[in-house]
C-alpha cells in the first residue's frame, strides 16, 4: 500500500509567506517615497538648470539680451507667483523686458507635486543673460518640497534635504544642498 503525497503549498504555509512579503513591503515603502522625491527634486531641478543653459546660450548666438522669467500662461511674464508655476524663455531684442509671441524660445510647465522655487531677491521675476553670456544678476534658486507630510514646505524638515540652484555672474549655473546656500529655510 503507497500513498500518494501531493506537492504543493499548505495554507498556513502561504499565510505566513504572505505575511512576510507584507512586512517586507511596510519596510520598503517609507525608502521608496525618499526615493521618488528626491527623483522629482532632481528633475526639476535639472529642468531649471537645462532651461538657464538654453537661455545663456541663445543670448549668445543671437546677440541680444535673452530672459528667463515666470509665467502662468506661457506668453507673458507674471509679476506674481512663484516660479514653480512655470517659466518662459524669450529673446528681447527691443529690450523692453516683455515677450513677443515671436520672440519666445521656449515655454516650461509648472513644477509637479507640492514643490517651491524661491530665488533670492535678485531673481525674483526673472533672470537676463546679456549677449555675452554673462547674466546681470548673481543670485540662487532654493527648491523645496513637502518631506514631512504636514502640507507645507516653509520649515525646516522640508528644507533640510532641499537643493539650490546658483548662477554666478559669469551666467553659469551649478547645484548644491540647500543648508549651503545662505537660506533659514525654505522661505528664503
Amino acid at each position: 500500500m503507497s500513498m500518494n503525497k501531493s506537492n504543493g503549498f499548505t495554507l498556513i504555509e502561504l499565510m505566513i509567506v504572505v505575511a512576510i512579503v507584507g512586512i517586507l513591503a511596510m519596510v520598503a515603502a517609507p525608502s521608496f517615497k525618499v526615493m521618488l522625491q528626491n527623483n522629482r527634486q532632481a528633475t526639476e531641478i535639472n529642468t531649471l538648470i537645462g532651461a538657464l543653459s538654453i537661455a545663456r546660450s541663445e543670448a549668445i548666438k543671437r546677440g541680444f539680451n535673452v530672459i528667463l522669467c515666470r509665467s502662468t500662461d506661457g506668453a507673458t511674464c507674471a509679476n506674481n507667483g512663484g516660479w514653480q508655476q512655470g517659466w518662459i524663455i524669450f529673446v528681447d531684442a527691443d529690450n523692453n523686458n516683455a515677450p513677443q509671441a515671436a520672440e519666445i524660445i521656449r515655454v516650461f510647465g509648472a513644477l509637479s507635486g507640492r514643490s517651491t522655487l524661491i530665488p533670492n531677491n535678485n531673481f525674483t521675476n526673472m533672470v537676463i543673460y546679456q549677449p555675452n553670456g554673462f547674466s546681470s544678476q548673481v543670485g540662487t534658486f532654493v527648491h523645496c518640497d513637502d518631506r514631512d507630510g504636514d502640507g507645507d514646505v516653509l520649515d525646516g524638515d522640508d528644507f533640510t534635504l532641499g537643493g539650490a540652484v546658483i548662477i554666478n555672474r559669469t551666467g553659469r549655473a551649478r547645484t548644491d544642498t540647500a543648508p549651503n546656500t545662505g537660506f533659514a529655510n525654505c522661505e528664503g
